[in-house]
């Protein structure tokens, strides 16, 4: 019984840890950098640079995702290449045939 409650509990408090410390440094850096101006300006920016930072960042993760799948599907074909050439010269290729025909 003690064991089904403690691990959705650290899972929780891993998830609180993982949003938490990063929040508290943003608010740290907005305070230090802009703090001199009052703290109403302080808290406008700090909630202002996320909605005007929202949509870079959506552009900025479809481009690297597709970065991403054009980079692996680039090592499979290299590797189904290299996979290909060894079984020909193997001789478990056929020259004229893309199949494999060995058992």
């Amino acid at each position: 019984m003690e064991r089904k409650i403690r691990i959705p509990l650290q899972k929780a408090t891993k998830n609180a840890i993982l949003i938490i410390v990063p929040l508290s440094m943003y608010v740290a850096a907005i305070w230090l950098s802009y703090g001199f101006l009052g703290w109403q300006i302080a808290l406008f920016l700090a909630i202002v640079f996320p909605i005007i930072l929202f949509v870079p960042v959506l552009i900025w993760i479809s481009v690297i995702s597709g970065l991403a799948d054009v980079v692996r599907d680039r090592l499979r074909r290299r590797a189904n290449i290299s996979r290909r050439r060894a079984l020909k010269r193997a001789g478990a290729l056929s020259p004229n045939e893309n199949e494999y025909t060995g058992s």
